[in-house]
């Protein structure tokens, strides 16, 4: 199969944004991209944790792909490209196509093209070892609404998601958007730039978002604005602030700003907002903060603008024990498969328990704080609520 044949069609939306430094890293030995490679694009391998937790473990490693600036005199930096999909890659698109695919914007600015932890040319890369043409998600005949059988289907998908899972162990488990946010930093600093020049499209404006953290209002109004109808999720763990006497201006404190139950309800205003679960780890977010009132506040204020559940809490809570319960919510959610009601009732009766037991995957420093006697002080625990379906 040629390497141009192996593109996949662009997408469309489009988000670019300017990343702030972090951490230096070892620099990239580029060389030449191989047979069929635009003129002047050269390549890299670059070598990333697969569990960040375990820096000198096992690695991945990236594929990286550069198309100079075309006008070195006025050039600007690295921008980086992404075409979402989750799974798209990056950096065959760079090497065939080179300064034509963007050319604009190549003038100014090297293009970088990162093929993603487990997809494309990047080692190991995720392989279910299906015929994609009889067993995969996507195969032939394709069902529609008025053809598919539902047990078959789900039969059929279950099959492959299962055979994904044997395929692919220990790869599988570190292939998130976090993670592949902190590769791209670590690219970055390879590269010398302090700073992390991004244009992303459809999905890639999420995984944007997750490496521009600590985020700003705009770009949590954004994230919220491009949710698609399914599952969905914001969590955000900041300051937050009631005003009994102006319930309107209650805000959450993010590192880049404030962004105030009124802004957040003018969004939904311009816009149709659809998200599954807002998580709003911060102080008084179901509260006005007289009282305890729970009838205008921030939490009811995701709720009036489209989300379908939110969790917040009534009054001042402390940061450990905070991290600690939503750390569990999100555990009995994807490893207990439970509702958000029921995720968050069983980590409070986790913290309530004095035989708690840190689960499988909690970080070292929120593990030690498991055996505290402040975990199970109501304080700690009984201020959060959840709101919606």
């Amino acid at each position: 199969m040629s390497r141009a044949s192996r593109l996949l069609p662009c997408l469309i939306v489009g988000a670019l944004l300017a990343l702030a430094p972090a951490a230096n890293a070892q620099g990239l030995q580029w060389k030449s991209c191989g047979q069929g490679a635009a003129p002047n694009v050269t390549c890299a391998a670059y070598k990333v944790p697969r569990d960040y937790d375990n820096p000198n473990g096992a690695k991945f490693t990236l594929r990286v792909a550069k198309s100079p600036a075309t006008d070195q005199q006025h050039r600007i930096g690295s921008l980086f490209m992404n075409f979402g999909g989750p799974g798209a890659p990056m950096a065959i698109y760079v090497e065939v196509f080179g300064s034509d695919l963007f050319s604009e914007l190549n003038k100014r600015f090297d293009i970088i093209g990162v093929d993603p932890r487990g997809v494309g040319e990047s080692r190991p890369s995720i392989d279910c070892k299906a015929n994609q043409e009889t067993q995969g998600i996507y195969s032939e005949p394709f069902p529609t609404p008025f053809t598919a059988n539902q047990n078959q289907l789900i039969a059929k998908d279950n099959r492959y998601i299962a055979k994904c899972l044997q395929n692919n162990q220990g790869v599988l488990q570190y292939v998130s958007t976090a993670n592949v946010a902190r590769d791209f930093d670590n690219v970055r600093a390879a590269l010398g730039e302090q700073r992390l020049n991004y244009f992303g499209f459809s999905y890639g404006t999420f995984l944007g978002a997750t490496a521009a953290e600590p985020g700003t209002p705009r770009q949590v109004l954004d994230w919220i604005a491009a949710a698609a109808p399914g599952p969905s999720l914001l969590h955000l763990a900041c300051h937050g602030h009631a005003d009994p006497a102006h319930p309107a201006d209650a805000c959450l404190r993010l590192a880049g700003g404030e962004l105030t139950a009124r802004r957040l309800l003018e969004a939904s205003r311009t816009a149709e907002l659809e998200i599954e679960r807002v998580f709003l780890a911060a102080c008084t977010t179901g509260s006005t903060g007289s009282d305890h009132d729970e009838a205008f506040s921030l939490a009811t204020a995701f709720l009036a603008a489209g989300a379908r559940t939110v969790i917040g809490s009534l009054w001042r809570v402390p940061d450990e024990e905070t991290s600690l319960l939503m750390f569990l919510v999100h555990h009995f959610l994807n490893e207990g498969r439970c509702a958000p009601m029921d995720a968050l009732h069983r980590a409070q009766l986790w913290m309530l328990d004095p035989a708690r037991v840190a689960p499988a995957g909690m970080p070292p420093e929120l593990a030690r704080h498991c055996r505290n006697p402040r975990t199970a002080e109501p304080r700690s625990w009984a201020a959060f609520t959840h709101q919606g379906r």
